[in-house]
């Protein structure tokens, strides 16, 4: 689910309070930003919808977001589909510090030790966590089985996946927003991602988990 945990649609209907039904259990997945700024860049792009790349008809509908650069402005500061990565993110994780039926997951660990990965969601929800099982899960959920419409996922949402990649997109004045932001942003939480080449962005040593503050344009170019 995109929805963030305060309003998190538990088994007993929606709990604004963010307190999940006791009998749920949550599996949250998360990525570093950088790769899930570019990763949701080309999805985006191919909904006529969000008219980022100027919709049907051009001539009358002028693409939202003329460069790559103005896209990263609007993903840090959470104008983009599904809001804020950092709130998501942050208070997921948060949540998950504090309740044992949430199970948080990092994209760039599952890479790193896939069956390891298997196994503690199997292990979550209390389903087999048998080798086999786990092979088979493993296979399934390969990039190659997605892409081929065989397993249930929609291809069309499977593009490359990987850890790093966002090197070829975001680099320049557009990297050093997005690191001076996510530093910003994550201050004090404890929460590191891995980059790719083994990076991870420096935690500054402040202590503020005021997650609600968001982002917004102005702020940007103070920045």
């Amino acid at each position: 689910t995109h929805a963030h945990a305060a309003r998190f649609p538990a088994s007993e209907g929606w709990r604004p309070d963010g307190v999940l039904d006791e009998t749920a259990r949550i599996v949250v997945g998360t990525r570093n930003p950088k790769d899930t700024c570019v990763s949701m860049w080309h999805h985006v792009r191919e909904k006529p919808e969000f008219n980022l790349a100027g919709g049907a008809d051009a001539s009358t509908r002028p693409e939202v977001c003329p460069s790559f650069a103005d896209w990263v402005e609007l993903f840090l500061s959470g104008q983009c589909e599904c809001g804020s990565w950092f709130h998501h993110t942050l208070e997921w994780y948060y949540a998950s510090l504090n309740d044992p039926d949430i199970l948080f997951l990092k994209y760039e660990d599952l890479i790193d030790d896939p069956r390891a990965g298997i196994a503690r969601v199997a292990k979550h929800i209390g389903v087999g966590d048998t080798p086999a099982i786990i092979e088979k899960t493993l296979v399934n959920s390969s990039m190659d089985a997605m892409k081929s419409g065989k397993t249930g996922i929609y291809a069309g949402n499977v593009r490359k996946g990987g850890v790093g990649n966002w090197r070829k997109k975001i680099d320049g004045d557009s990297d050093a927003l997005f690191d001076r932001v996510y530093k910003q942003q994550m201050a004090g939480s404890g929460l590191k991602f891995n980059f790719g080449d083994g990076v991870s962005l420096v935690d500054i040593d402040l202590f503020d988990h005021s997650f609600n503050i968001l982002v917004h344009e102005t702020d940007l170019q103070a920045l």
